[in-house]
């Protein structure tokens, strides 16, 4: 499936990416950045994965104020 490319600044950027790159065509330098691109969002969701988790730890903590945090370390080495 082709792709057209009907915004001349958009145009533009892919011959500068293209330039940049030294990739043998638009359609490289355009494949090459999607693919970056791609791998960017897709490690961006992992970090964003990984956060959540420590969030959902540290909501299972509760609050810090009188809490037992040894007890609860203690607790997630057994588990591990």
């Amino acid at each position: 499936m082709p792709l057209y490319i009907r915004d001349n600044n958009v145009a533009d950027l892919a011959r500068e990416v293209q330039a940049v790159t030294k990739a043998a065509t638009v359609t490289e330098a355009v494949r090459q950045a999607l693919q970056h691109e791609k791998e960017r969002v897709q490690a961006s969701l992992c970090l964003e994965t990984r956060l959540a988790k420590a969030l959902d730890l540290a909501d299972a903590m509760g609050p810090t104020v009188g809490h037992d945090s040894k007890r609860f370390m203690d607790e997630l080495w057994e588990e591990a």
